[in-house]
C-alpha cells in the first residue's frame, strides 16, 4: 500500500473514491498499477510513466483508457505459480538437483522466491514431468526447454515488431487520436490470439511432417518385436 499512496501522490494513479475511512479502489486502478510496475521493471522512470498517463487521461475518456490499458497489460496463458523444491524433485529425479535448479533459472524456468521458487511458465514444468515420466531424460528436457525458449522469443519479437510498426507506431504518429482508441484496443486483442493460434499449427504442421518422415526412414516392419512366449 505505500507504493501505491505513492502512485497516488506522484500523480501516476487517480485518488480512490473515500467513504468514512475506508477506500475504493476500481478496475482502473488495477490496470493502471500493473501497466506502472510493468514500465518501470522495463526501465521507464516514474516522470516518463507520468508524462505518458497525462497524457492519456487528458485526451480520452475512462472507458477508453481502462480498454487500452486492460489490453495492454492482461497477462499472456496462464499465471506463475509457486513450487516447492520437493516438488521440482520429485518431478524431475537426478543425482544433482541443484544442478537441475541452476540450469532451469539460466533458462528463465524458474526464480528463486525464499526457500521455494516460482515458475514462470508452468506448463514447461508440466509438460517436462510428462515427458521425464515417459523416460526422456532431465538433461534432455531441459535442453529442448531453451530450444523452445530461444526459438519463441524470436517469434515474439516478430510479432511485436510487426505490432509497433503498423498498429501502433502510426497510432503515436498521429498524437494518440481519441477515435482510433477502440481500433488500436481491438487490434491488441485481436492479434494475440491470433500469434498464440499460428505457432501452434505450424508446430503441428511440422511435427506431423517429421513424424512421417521418421516412420518412412524406419518402416514398423523393421523394429524388433519382443519374443513371444508361448
Amino acid at each position: 500500500m505505500r507504493q501505491v499512496r505513492l502512485y497516488i501522490e506522484r500523480g501516476l494513479l487517480p485518488r480512490p473514491r473515500r467513504e468514512g475511512r475506508s477506500a475504493y479502489y476500481t478496475e482502473l486502478h488495477v490496470h493502471r498499477l500493473q501497466m506502472i510496475l510493468r514500465l518501470m521493471s522495463r526501465g521507464y522512470t516514474i516522470a516518463a510513466i507520468k508524462e505518458l498517463t497525462d497524457a492519456w487521461d487528458s485526451q480520452r475518456g475512462l472507458a477508453d483508457v481502462l480498454g487500452l490499458e486492460r489490453a495492454l497489460t492482461a497477462p499472456f496463458g496462464e499465471a506463475p505459480r509457486h513450487v516447492t523444491r520437493e516438488a521440482i524433485a520429485s518431478a524431475f529425479p537426478a543425482d544433482d538437483l541443484d544442478e537441475v535448479i541452476d540450469r532451469a533459472i539460466a533458462i528463465g524456468l524458474l526464480e528463486r522466491d525464499g526457500d521455494d521458487f516460482v515458475l514462470t511458465v508452468p506448463a514447461f514444468f508440466d509438460v517436462g514431468a510428462e515427458l521425464v515420466d515417459t523416460g526422456v531424460p532431465v538433461s534432455a528436457v531441459l535442453d529442448i526447454a531453451e530450444r523452445i525458449r530461444a526459438a519463441t522469443a524470436g517469434l515474439a519479437d516478430d510479432f511485436v515488431a510487426m505490432f509497433l510498426e503498423h498498429v501502433w507506431g502510426p497510432f503515436v504518429d498521429a498524437g494518440q487520436p481519441a477515435d482510433a482508441i477502440a481500433g488500436v484496443t481491438n487490434a491488441i486483442e485481436r492479434q494475440r490470439a491470433v500469434a498464440t493460434r499460428v505457432v501452434a499449427a505450424a508446430l503441428d504442421a511440422a511435427m506431423q511432417e517429421r513424424v512421417d518422415a521418421a516412420a518412412i526412414a524406419t518402416p514398423l516392419e523393421n523394429v524388433k518385436a519382443s519374443p513371444t512366449v508361448a
